[in-house]
């Protein structure tokens, strides 16, 4: 059995609620963080500079791995807070 008081039932699904809502707003989020990403580096001017074809190049590159790793980190932050609205170690279940 746990030691200390069981956190009220109320207040359990409150705090998983809130944690579902943060999950819920990075994913909506995300388009808008990937958009601005693309403006401060610029990829977001590369159609108008060299037409409709993607070249992998010293302009194209880094921002892709850059927003590659960003969407890798946003998809993280999402999954911790969906596992942390379910965490089982504080009596929630």
């Amino acid at each position: 059995m746990t030691e200390g008081p069981q956190p009220h039932f109320k207040h359990v699904w409150v705090r998983r609620a809130a944690y579902i809502a943060v999950a819920l707003a990075v994913f909506v989020m995300m388009p808008l963080t990937l958009v601005i990403l693309a403006d401060v580096t610029g990829v977001i001017n590369f159609r108008d500079i060299f037409g409709p074809l993607v070249f992998w190049n010293e302009l194209s590159g880094p921002s892709f791995v850059l927003g590659f790793f960003t969407t890798i980190i946003l998809v993280a932050i999402m999954v911790f807070f969906i596992l942390k609205a379910f965490d089982t170690t504080e009596g929630a279940w």
